[in-house]
């Protein structure tokens, strides 16, 4: 599976913690919850971002950067081993973590869903694709390439938001 967007941060977000998005295999407060976050790493740098995983974390993905107010493209990519993470259509980080890939549960801009965590700044054309991208794939999405040359289009698109309304809750 793919999840990328195009983001413009003004921060970090409230307590250092902005997340971009988070899915999750079980609802919220459960036991058998397992997070799969790409979040502001509160306890990196200025430019520092981190997965959560659910107990196995990958911290300190620098997106030099990225709290400039410009636009940036971000995507992760994962099967059931291999999670990659890219920006601006470049790979940053990538690690063997055991994963399912059946998640239930979508939250874009807030890793809690709540007040706290919540993104501050922008994020335009949340994109989940059936797929895991490749990285030429990926490149041609943060060069802004029509989604006709990706994948399978339409097929290999699940769900797209484009988030061009001024505010509210989906």
């Amino acid at each position: 599976r793919t999840y990328e967007c195009f983001v413009t941060a003004n921060s970090k977000g409230e307590d250092d913690s902005g997340a971009v998005f988070k899915a999750g295999t079980a609802v919220r407060d459960s036991d058998d919850k397992v997070d799969f976050t790409l979040r502001f790493d509160n306890d990196g740098g200025d430019d520092d971002m981190m997965m959560e995983l659910g107990d196995d974390n990958m911290t300190g993905i620098t997106m030099a950067g990225i709290t400039d107010g410009e636009r940036h493209h971000v995507a992760v990519t994962y099967d059931k081993e291999q999670v990659r993470v890219y920006y601006d259509g470049v790979l940053v980080r990538s690690g063997t973590r055991d994963l399912e890939t059946g998640f239930n549960e979508l939250v874009v801009g807030s890793w809690l869903g709540r007040e706290d965590g919540q993104w501050d700044g922008v994020i335009a054309d949340f994109r989940m694709w059936n797929d895991c991208l490749s990285d030429e794939e990926i490149g041609q999405l943060a060069a802004g390439e029509p989604l006709e040359e990706i994948g399978d289009y339409p097929d290999d698109l699940r769900l797209w938001w484009r988030l061009n309304e001024p505010g509210g809750r989906t």
